[in-house]
Parts: C-alpha cells; structure tokens; sequence
C-alpha cells in the first residue's frame, strides 16, 4: 500500500501506523524483508536509491536503517545505510505502534524524531493493556537525496532477497499530516523536543 503524498524537500512531516506480526506466523528461516519504508521519488529518467528510511525485519530482529546523499556516495549504495536501531528480537503477537516526525533536508536541519508504544492483547474478550509512549529514535542530521522529489510512504512486505515461507503482516491506523494534531499525537512527549 502507499500513500499517494510526496512530500518534498525541506518540509516537515508526521507519520502514525501501526504494525503486527502474528506470533503464528513468526519466521524460523532466514529473513529480511521492509515492512515499512519511506521512498524517495527520483526525477524522470534517474534511477532509484535506497528507501531514505525503512522499517526492517531481519532473521527475528528490527532495525530502522536511514539513507542520505552522503551515506549512498560513501558506499555507492552498498549495505544497510545508517542503522538508527536494532532490536536483536522484535516481539510478535503485539501491536507496536509508531509516531514519526520527519523533516526531509539534507543538512543538519532534517530531523527523524519517533516515539514508539505496543498493544499487547489477550483472551477471546480482545481486552489490550497500553503502554506508555517512548522516544525511540532522536536523529538531527540529514535525511534523503538531495536530487529527489520527494518522498513517499508505503508499507506491506517488500523483499529483493531469497524467501521460502509465507509472513503475515497487519498494519493499520496510517495517518500523515503537518503537525502532531494532525495525527493525534496530542500527549505531552510529542512536544518534547523543539527544533
């Protein structure tokens, strides 16, 4: 799935979705698939990067990687990017879910600013007990291509490597919008840090 908005260069955004990965369904194989990722929109005729930020899966972990101009020069593309978390076990059977504040420069004004909660349910009465919000990301510093036109977000399960077994991933609640509000992220830890 993806949402249509290209947001461009310079400009704030705020992200809020929610994943789950069934515990029936949680991979013994290896693996590495995108659950989630933000994509940058290249101008007619040049060829893609990488996705500037990416919700990973990989073999039972979680890790949010980021790419910039400078990081895909450096490397010519090659490699996960900037590791901005990993998780060596990523917990299923829960809701995690995310807030994401993001302004897409390429210099030390972007910002990937997050807060993450989890949903965790039980028994046939669908009874959830929810968790406090916790700031899990906190980047200033460059973020995306300075020759994009944007950026997009998607999510569902992408993977270009090798894959034997079947992975169901739910997602759901997205929304986008300028401001904290505007995706009802109204507590007090989304005001947390001004920049």
């Amino acid at each position: 799935m993806r949402d249509m908005y290209v947001a461009k260069n310079g400009e704030e955004v705020w992200y809020r979705f929610s994943t789950l990965l069934p515990s029936t369904t949680a991979l013994k194989a290896a693996h590495r698939v995108v659950t989630a990722q933000w994509h940058e929109e290249m101008p007619l005729g040049k060829p893609h990067k990488r996705p500037p930020l990416a919700h990973r899966q990989v073999n039972g972990g979680f890790a949010v990687t980021l790419w910039d101009t400078a990081v895909f020069d450096a490397s010519k593309g090659a490699g996960d990017g900037v590791q901005l978390v990993w998780e060596p076990r990523y917990e299923t059977g829960v809701i995690h879910e995310y807030v994401y504040r993001i302004v897409w420069r390429q210099d030390a004004a972007g910002l990937v600013m997050a807060w993450q909660r989890k949903h965790v349910c039980s028994g046939n009465e669908r009874t959830c007990t929810v968790e406090a919000w916790q700031v899990f990301i906190d980047r200033s510093g460059p973020i995306g291509f300075v020759d994009a036109d944007g950026y997009y977000f998607k999510f569902g399960v992408y993977t270009t490597h090798p894959f034997s077994q079947p992975l169901v991933v739910y997602h759901r609640g997205y929304r986008r919008g300028g401001d904290a509000s505007s995706v009802e992220a109204t507590e007090p830890v989304f005001g947390s840090r001004k920049s």
